[in-house]
């Protein structure tokens, strides 16, 4: 309860509680009231603050002012019986000047306050507590789900890396091994018909330009591979040739056509943003021949103020909207995540009257002072 009274021996020895800055300072609401009429003697500010009085008018009340209807027939009788108390606690229904009632614990013990017999009462607001509560739990299950969705995206990024060395492997050895032990078998046999000297110059000459076909397209492959890992137009040309480069192949392997809309010819751009952006292309691209069912894209490239935007529109079946913004849909989350690093957002909404467009806009500006990593 928030009122109980001792005996003269028993509030002797406690000391008299004169300090009102300390008083005021307390971070829960206080008061003091007077034993005999229960009116208030002191309050502090976080009491005003949530009782929602002035100072003068909350000095004008007494406990009964701040009960609520429920609590209020039985608030004197209770004090009165616990009077003798020398410490006690109570669960109320309090209310605020505006009339709101909320649930109250407070703890009670008795002092002398300017010479008076007299109690200081402290009181935990258990509704806002539950709250707080409430909002911590809901603020765990969001790290939570945060955490399991960071690793998802992660798993998902190293099951693409290794289905990506998985390719590469196969193709090195299908490919360039074969080529390259076909080579080998043929200058095995040059070798010895220069020796023997029984092969006519035609068949040599031959055989000279065949190898010299299959070193050509092992150049090529080379070249290939090497391109998908990291395209060099990228480093030489900056982002949008890259862009540019990656749409020609793009139409080339998914049959698509794509339109590319742009007047910018270069980008202040460094390597790692510029290598960001066009990862997330990749996957704008690759969302487009996996999910999309497009026969048709356009690619806008532009820079509105301060920022640099690159819009990728398709004429697909489109997306709904809560799959958009899924949690689930990992290579969104992924393209969400490289432009936050940024700086930046990534939009994905239904196009007008079909497809889906994927916006991306990042900063033109670089807002960060250590380096990024350009192979992120």
């Amino acid at each position: 309860m928030d009122g109980s009274a001792t005996t003269s021996d028993q509030r002797r020895g406690v000391a008299a509680l004169g300090d009102a800055s300390l008083f005021d300072l307390l971070p829960l609401p206080a008061y003091i009231f007077d034993d005999h009429s229960l009116k208030f003697l002191a309050v502090n500010r976080a009491a005003l603050e949530r009782y929602g009085y002035a100072r003068d008018e909350f000095l004008n009340l007494s406990l009964d002012d701040i009960r609520s209807l429920a609590d209020r027939s039985r608030c004197r009788d209770v004090v009165r019986e616990r009077l003798d108390d020398a410490r006690d606690r109570g669960d109320w229904q309090h209310q605020t000047k505006s009339g709101g009632v909320f649930r109250v614990e407070v703890v009670s013990q008795p002092v002398v306050y300017q010479d008076r017999a007299a109690h200081c009462v402290v009181v935990w607001d258990t509704a806002a507590s539950e709250g707080m509560q409430e909002a911590q739990r809901q603020a765990e299950k969001g790290l939570i789900a945060l955490n399991e969705q960071l690793r998802r995206v992660s798993s998902r990024a190293r099951a693409r890396r290794e289905e990506d060395r998985t390719r590469l492997a196969r193709e090195l050895h299908d490919q360039l091994g074969q080529a390259l032990a076909a080579l080998k078998i043929d200058l095995c046999w040059l070798g010895q018909q220069v020796e023997t000297g029984s092969a006519p110059p035609d068949e040599l000459s031959a055989k000279i330009d065949a190898m010299t076909r299959l070193a050509d397209d092992t150049i090529f492959r080379v070249r290939r591979i090497s391109s998908e890992l990291r395209p060099p137009v990228l480093d030489r040309l900056g982002l949008v040739a890259a862009i540019e480069w990656q749409i020609e192949e793009f139409q080339k392997r998914s049959g698509i056509h794509v339109r590319m809309r742009s007047r910018l010819e270069h980008l202040p751009l460094d390597l790692g943003r510029s290598t960001a952006v066009f990862r997330i292309f990749q996957e704008a691209l690759s969302n487009v021949e996996t999910h999309a069912h497009a026969t048709q894209v356009t690619v806008r490239v532009s820079t509105p103020g301060q920022r640099f935007v690159l819009a990728v529109a398709d004429n697909g079946g489109g997306i709904p909207s809560e799959q958009a913004a899924s949690s689930g849909a990992l290579g969104l989350v992924g393209m969400r995540e490289r432009a936050a690093l940024l700086g930046g957002t990534v939009h994905v909404r239904p196009g007008r009257t079909h497809g889906t467009i994927v916006s991306v806009s990042i900063p033109l500006a670089e807002r960060r002072r250590t380096s990024r990593d350009p192979t992120l």
